[in-house]
């Protein structure tokens, strides 16, 4: 049986010993190359901002969702097409 050399081994575990210390040290420069911002939790006012925007998304897709709103507007949607050729933008939901 052929035994690889010992030295081999040697040569090839340096060598990758090295490409993972250059690996580590070209990681260090990049974190040490990034601005050094604050991570801080979001401010009062745009956790306020959020909740407001989140309530009012919920009420209007409440409001499409609303069997009423269909009911008006196929009965819109029917009118509009009864009328024809008509082009009376005055109609608005």
């Amino acid at each position: 049986m052929n035994r690889p050399k010992s030295r081999d081994f040697e040569d090839e575990d340096k060598e990758k010993r090295d490409n993972a210390e250059a690996a580590f040290r070209e990681w260090l420069k990049r974190k040490a190359a990034e601005p050094r911002t604050p991570r801080a939790s979001p401010s009062r006012e745009a956790i306020s901002r959020h909740l407001k925007d989140e309530a009012r998304q919920r009420v209007i897709n409440q409001w499409h969702n609303n069997k009423r709103f269909h009911k008006k507007l196929e009965a819109f949607v029917q009118q509009k097409t009864e009328n024809g050729s008509k082009h009376d933008n005055s109609n608005t939901l």
